[in-house]
């Protein structure tokens, strides 16, 4: 016998082998793949689906309520502040021409006395802030 050809024989042994062996190794591990069940298919309804976090940030989320809250005050303040310019630009006017001031003390018992820019700001204040909750609560239930 030759050497180079025993060499040469036992080096395409152990290719066979080497090649048995991943194609054994590829197999085994398409078994277990196989065997493990996708989160949310029907093998395995009880887990949640699995999603990416892409598909996680276009779902509507609930706007957690404190949240709802301060941008209900923001939106009360803002409106407030622009009711309190527009009243001091009216007052302004009306006694620049000889008209009653609205910061008159009108309304109110003795004991609180409030004048009519004062109702404005407080009601102005109110009604932003209520507006700014429920079109916060029907925007999120749309979204």
């Amino acid at each position: 016998m030759d050497l180079c050809w025993v060499a040469e024989e036992a080096l395409r042994v152990r290719d066979r082998k080497q090649e048995n062996d991943a194609d054994m190794v590829k197999t085994q591990a398409e078994a277990v793949v196989q065997a493990i069940p996708i989160r949310g298919t029907p093998a395995d309804p009880g887990l949640p689906r699995v999603t990416s976090p892409r598909d996680e940030a276009l779902e509507p989320r609930r706007m957690k309520r404190y949240l709802r809250l301060l941008l209900s005050i923001g939106g009360a303040i803002s409106g407030g502040v622009l009711a309190a310019l527009l009243v001091v630009i009216l007052d302004l006017y009306l006694t620049g021409r000889s008209y009653a001031s609205l910061s008159r003390m009108y309304v109110g018992p003795s004991s609180l006395v409030l004048s009519i820019s004062d109702v404005i700001f407080l009601a102005t204040i109110l009604v932003s802030g209520l507006v700014t909750w429920f079109i916060l609560r029907v925007v999120v239930k749309a979204g």
